[in-house]
């Protein structure tokens, strides 16, 4: 009697189809990513950037980043951010695009790999006709990859900055999403 109530556990039930998805997500979301020394990684990402300087800007941002790592936990990294936004105030274009290089830690965990970057940072603010405000700052990128495959997935960050502007500070934050992709050296 036991045994016929054992192979009804097996049959193909919902709950049998709910249990085989759990194991595969299971064995998915804790399968080896393989990070390790000697990997570039890097791609292309599109999101959300604001500034607070001595007015609001809002908008989109478009950019790409490449890491090189130096162990399976520390690699470093460079970032190009092309902002572009409205003032809130006037209305008027600006656009802060800027570079960054640093250090990231990453925590490989499996096919979801967190990390979390330091960053400096330098910054051409284009506002007006004139030439434009140069910044320069730190900064953090928080990230969480996913890599479903070992040589291709997804990168999704947030980033926050602060640069010297005229005697005060700027802040800029963003929000990307893109491919990221990894080649062995």
């Amino acid at each position: 009697m036991q045994s016929r109530d054992a192979r009804r556990s097996f049959e193909f039930t919902p709950r049998g189809l709910a249990l085989a998805a759990a194991c595969c997500a299971g064995w998915l979301a804790t399968s080896d990513a393989r990070a390790s020394a000697r990997q570039l990684h890097g791609g292309p990402v599109a999101g959300f950037a604001g500034l607070i300087g001595s007015d609001i800007a809002l908008g989109g941002s478009v950019g790409g980043q490449v890491h090189y790592g130096i162990t399976d936990a520390f690699r470093f990294g460079a970032s190009l951010d092309v902002p572009i936004g409205a003032r809130l105030t006037s209305g008027q274009i600006a656009s802060w695009p800027g570079i960054s290089v640093g250090i990231a830690y990453s925590l490989d965990v499996g096919t979801v790999v967190p990390w979390l970057a330091l960053e400096a940072r330098a910054h051409a603010v284009f506002a007006t006709a004139a030439a434009p405000t140069w910044l320069v700052g730190g900064g953090a990128r928080l990230g969480v990859d996913w890599l479903p495959q070992r040589y291709f997935g997804l990168t999704f960050q947030g980033t926050y900055s602060a640069c010297f502007l005229d005697g005060g500070l700027a802040h800029m934050f963003g929000v990307s999403v893109g491919p990221r992709w990894t080649l062995d050296l």
